[in-house]
């Protein structure tokens, strides 16, 4: 009786080459994960420098032409763009409430270390004896908040 079937050096062979496709499969795969893992790290550190490195503080409110305008001032050591893609990185709350009708006293993208735009907030200011909190969000985290408190002067 003759048998058919695989002589063992062609099993041999065929287990090997599997082993190996398997090990460069799982490989290339590693490769791609840890990759992808390093990328995503060196990502969060550098969002965490721009956080720590970047700062922002509205030096004071004042009024003209019966609305409320505030100067902001970049107190980071980074720029802190101001505009993406004609975008506005900047946002605006009164009250606790979202302003979107403000605007830029600047043409600038980019505010510069210890570099000052002027915001006109479209909104009154505040009445004799009334008070607004103005609150401006920007990029990489930073935030300013003033209360504005009209006490017969024009400014807060």
């Amino acid at each position: 009786m003759s048998r058919k079937g695989v002589t063992p050096v062609v099993a041999t062979a065929l287990l090997i080459g599997i082993a190996v496709s398997t090990a460069l499969t799982a490989s290339v795969f590693m490769d791609n994960t840890l990759s992808d893992v390093k990328g995503n790290f060196e990502d969060e550190i550098n969002d965490r420098d721009k956080e720590s490195d970047s700062g922002m503080t509205i030096q004071y409110g004042y009024e003209q032409g019966g609305y409320l305008f505030t100067d902001v001032r970049n107190t980071g050591s980074i720029a802190l763009p101001l505009k993406d893609n004609d975008t506005r990185t900047l946002s605006v709350y009164m009250d606790g409430r979202p302003n979107n009708d403000w605007e830029y006293l600047s043409d600038r993208d980019v505010l510069g270390q210890d570099a000052t735009v002027t915001i006109n907030t479209s909104r009154p200011f505040p009445g004799q004896g009334n008070s607004t909190e103005v609150d401006i969000r920007g990029a990489y985290g930073t935030e300013s908040s003033i209360i504005c408190y009209n006490d017969g002067s024009n400014s807060c």
